[in-house]
């Protein structure tokens, strides 16, 4: 079986119990070792020193898996073309990373 996604549970304090489950295809946040060379253009905010980083996979716009590599191939080409879906990815990226800065600038990144 190949991959099946990425599990997730937001659990706010003092939520009275309430909490959120989820699964998503694309890992919305990650957290561990640093890579060497860092990525300050994937979304990625990391503090030098401890070596941890916190890394965001968000995406947005799907297509289906094709019938064939052809068509697979097609579907690939349309969404990498679609307007709509650059638009919905950049308004994705924006808020990511607007709130990775806010996070950093509360002192919870470095």
């Amino acid at each position: 079986a190949g991959h099946r996604g990425h599990f997730f549970l937001l659990e706010p304090a003092g939520g009275g119990g309430t909490a959120f489950l989820g699964c998503t295809p694309e890992r919305l946040f990650g957290i561990g070792p640093a890579a060497a060379g860092g990525d300050d253009d994937g979304g990625a905010e990391d503090s030098p020193d401890d070596g941890i980083e916190l890394v965001s996979e968000a995406l947005a716009g799907t297509r289906p898996r094709g019938k064939n590599d052809i068509t697979d191939d097609a579907l690939a080409v349309e969404l990498i073309e679609s307007p709509k879906d650059n638009l919905e990815n950049f308004i994705t990226e924006r808020y990511i990373r607007r709130h990775f800065r806010d996070m950093r600038r509360r002192g919870l990144l470095e």
